[in-house]
């Protein structure tokens, strides 16, 4: 459908519905053309370091203010257009809007330059969901994957170092990634409680209110908001779904996170069995 073709679909409002059917689908063909153009911009401006023009700790920062993407959705994208310029035949489809953003945004967790042709031509057949899918079991259900959370549950620290000539405290936290999303989360929830008490935080940069959000979360638990509290609080849920037939260390058993980490988070979590 040419573009005279596309523009009578939009405005007659009597368009039949094989005119509309073609004027979304192309236009859905034309996005993912324009977002594989857009990350290809985000990268070259990454590795130049643009963002410092603007005072920004990273480029996922200053996107989500340049571009108001929130700040996951940021992070996502500067990893994908990152991860894009390994995998040349992905690439290539979803400059041709033959692939999502979606599809796209799964293949570059897994993809690798010696998986690459067979995940495409997966990619290629199937619906987002499957390739979501696909690639969630490829990254979770291999016996390294187990190994990968076991370290990282055990590399797992927090260090303080204090600055007495600047009057800082430097404080140093590796989690493993779904822990650390967790705190990510509980930090986004304090911002913003802390942007609706008053206009003046969010004149601060956005590493300060970060702190500030750390800081403010101390607080809450010093405060006693927490004595008396047993198990995890219900101000957050996560669902996981998992086979019984996984948890049992079977091969055929299904999960969206590493065994290993299904299991830790069953320790002390509501089940639903």
């Amino acid at each position: 459908m040419n573009t005279h073709s596309r523009a009578r679909a939009f405005t007659n409002r009597h368009a039949s519905i094989d005119e509309l059917d073609r004027a979304i689908v192309n236009l859905a063909l034309q996005k993912n053309v324009i977002e594989h153009d857009f990350l290809v911009l985000v990268r070259r401006f990454d590795e130049r370091a643009g963002w410092l023009q603007w005072n920004f700790e990273n480029c996922a920062e200053w996107l989500h203010y340049r571009c108001d993407i929130s700040k996951g959705a940021a992070r996502e994208r500067v990893r994908v257009a990152h991860a894009m310029k390994t995998l040349p035949e992905i690439s290539m489809a979803f400059a041709k809007g033959r692939l999502s953003y979606s599809k796209v945004r799964a293949l570059t967790r897994v993809a690798k330059p010696e998986n690459e042709d067979e995940l495409l031509t997966f990619a290629l057949k199937a619906t987002a969901a499957q390739v979501e899918e696909r690639c969630r079991e490829l990254r979770c259900g291999t016996g390294a994957s187990t190994d990968d959370a076991a370290r990282a549950q055990a590399r797992r620290g927090l260090w303080m170092r204090r600055d007495e000539a600047r009057g800082m405290m430097v404080i140093t936290v590796e989690l493993p990634l779904e822990t650390g999303e967790l705190v990510d989360k509980a930090l986004d929830k304090a911002m913003a409680t802390a942007a609706q008490a008053g206009p003046e935080f969010k004149e601060e940069s956005w590493t300060a209110q970060r702190a500030d959000a750390f800081v403010a979360l101390a607080k809450d638990y010093l405060s006693g908001e927490r004595e008396g509290a047993s198990g995890t609080p219900d101000h957050y849920q996560v669902m996981v779904h998992v086979d019984e037939t996984a948890l049992r260390g079977n091969a055929g058993g299904r999960s969206g996170l590493p065994i290993e980490t299904v299991r830790r988070i069953a320790c002390d979590s509501d089940l639903i069995v």
